[in-house]
């Protein structure tokens, strides 16, 4: 939720939490909840951002790679227990604004870092991933032969704990013997908050 419309714009924050399914084998509907809730925060600061969650062709929409917004204006927290893993393809989602995959291929167990898949799995790579190449070798990446799908959110967020510390804590949960970090404190801004 967002503070009142009536509060001046430099002391509004919009702050969303969330809990997603916890299933390690279906990362497919934790990348469609994540989806919602970037629609809803998109709609509580004033910006509908329809394609949120709209799984496009990336070799017809390249352009979403540069251009989109880094930051919104208004700051935004996001925070809760996402269950999945900092490495994984879905925590990379949030933190660079997009997946490119190919969709036949798509191994949604992998997709929230809890299973390795075994055997020939689809590439999953990150904006960040993408953005650090050339237009030629992201060419030769991604071959045109082959449906190359992609998803993406025009924020840009941010870990808390690894701006503050420079890595995510060895655990944030404890459960039946298995520590791991699931919980996150994201944020997105054009100024630190």
């Amino acid at each position: 939720a967002s503070a009142s419309a009536s509060a001046s714009p430099s002391s509004r924050v919009c702050v969303a939490t969330t809990h997603l399914l916890f299933n390690p084998k279906r990362g497919d509907v934790k990348l469609a909840q994540l989806c919602l809730l970037l629609q809803a925060i998109q709609r509580a600061i004033g910006d509908p951002a329809p394609h949120i969650g709209t799984v496009h062709s990336f070799h017809e929409s390249e352009a979403s790679l540069t251009a989109r917004s880094l930051s919104p204006a208004l700051p935004v927290l996001l925070c809760g227990d996402f269950n999945l893993l900092p490495d994984s393809p879905l925590y990379r989602f949030v933190s660079s604004g997009g997946l490119v995959f190919q969709r036949q291929r798509l191994d949604r167990l992998s997709l929230g870092g809890h299973h390795r898949a075994r055997g020939t799995r689809a590439q999953v790579y990150d904006f960040d991933q993408l953005r650090s190449l050339t237009r030629e070798q992201r060419s030769a990446l991604l071959s045109p032969d082959r449906e190359w799908c992609c998803v993406s959110h025009p924020l840009r967020f941010r870990s808390a704990y690894r701006e503050m510390h420079g890595v995510e804590p060895s655990h944030t949960t404890w459960h039946l013997g298995a520590k791991e970090t699931v919980d996150f404190i994201f944020f997105a801004h054009r100024r630190r908050i």
